[in-house]
């Protein structure tokens, strides 16, 4: 809370850092980040700061606070307590992975529900468009008729077809 992409991502980056020193089976070369929601937030967000990873799938993450603010479905009291800059665009400008995708080296798959009206599609579209401009790699996959909830209700095929998508990202970049 108040603090999107600073304790966090340190808490992400040290959690790995440790689990490294720990398992020698982990292999440092070959990670990736991936993310769902505010996990898809920060695997954005991680990008721009770390070329630590081989890839990353972003799936219904936020990109830029400053469109969300006013298009996604997120209860305005949950955002007024996590966003309490909310009528500062600078400050939300500011935790916004969109500001630093000139940053990203990672490859990137971006997942989204085109029906997800809790971190609407240009959320994806956006960052995708952007990081594709640089001449960098991003593929952006949509799924219709899927809300914000496709992993835990959507249809079979649409949950294997995210499945493979995400499996065939790893095997061609990790």
């Amino acid at each position: 809370i108040n603090d999107y992409g600073g304790k966090d991502t340190q808490d992400i980056l040290t959690g790995l850092d440790e689990a490294l020193k720990r398992y020698d089976f982990l292999d440092q070369t070959r990670m990736a980040v991936s993310g769902l929601s505010y996990g898809g937030f920060m695997t954005n967000w991680i990008i721009t700061k770390t070329n630590r990873f081989k890839a990353a799938i972003s799936e219904g993450g936020v990109s830029n606070w400053v469109s969300i603010y006013g298009t996604g479905d997120v209860d305005p009291g949950m955002t007024n307590e996590d966003l309490p800059d909310k009528n500062d665009i600078a400050s939300l400008w500011a935790i916004s992975p969109l500001k630093y995708v000139d940053k990203i080296d990672t490859p990137i798959l971006m997942i989204h529900a085109e029906d997800d009206h809790r971190v609407p599609i240009e959320q994806s579209e956006q960052l995708y468009t952007y990081v594709k401009s640089q001449g960098k790699e991003a593929r952006l996959v949509l799924f219709p008729n899927s809300s914000h909830l496709l992993l835990q209700i959507g249809d079979p095929d649409k949950k294997v077809a995210r499945l493979e998508e995400m499996v065939n990202w790893l095997k061609r970049y990790v």
